[in-house]
C-alpha cells in the first residue's frame, strides 16, 4: 500500500514538472510585457494591443490599461486621474464617456480614441 502512495507522489511530481516546462515559462514571458509604470502605454512585444477589441464594463487586460493611461494623459481639465489597473469598472467607463462626450456610451475600442494610431 505504501508503494502506491510513493508511485502516485512521483507521478504527481512528474506531471507538475511537465506542466511547468510546458506552460510556466510562456506565462511568465507574457506577463512581463505588461506596463508596470503608471502612464506607460504597452505596445509591441509579445502582447500587442488589439485596437479593435470591444471594451465594456468588466473587461480586463492591457487594452484597458492602455486606455486608462491615455485618459490620464488626455483627461478633460478639472477631472481627476484614474487608476491604471487594467480593469474596466464604473470609474473607467465614466472616464470613457467623459472623454468621448457620449453619455450613453456602453462600449468602445482603442480605435475609437485613436490610441493605436498615436503609438505606431
Amino acid at each position: 500500500m505504501k508503494k502506491h502512495y510513493i508511485l502516485l507522489l512521483i507521478l504527481a511530481i512528474l506531471v507538475l514538472i511537465w506542466l511547468w516546462l510546458r506552460y510556466g515559462q510562456k506565462v511568465s514571458l507574457a506577463v512581463s510585457d505588461e506596463a508596470e509604470i503608471p502612464g506607460e502605454i504597452p505596445t509591441g512585444g509579445m502582447t500587442p494591443l488589439r485596437c479593435a477589441l470591444l471594451l465594456m464594463e468588466g473587461s480586463r487586460g492591457i487594452e484597458v490599461k492602455a486606455f486608462q493611461a491615455y485618459y490620464n494623459d488626455n483627461r478633460p481639465f478639472g477631472l481627476p486621474p484614474i487608476e491604471t489597473d487594467g480593469i474596466l469598472g464604473p470609474i473607467t467607463m465614466q472616464a470613457a464617456r467623459d472623454l468621448s462626450g457620449k453619455e450613453g456610451l456602453m462600449g468602445f475600442s482603442l480605435d475609437d480614441f485613436g490610441i493605436c494610431r498615436q503609438n505606431i
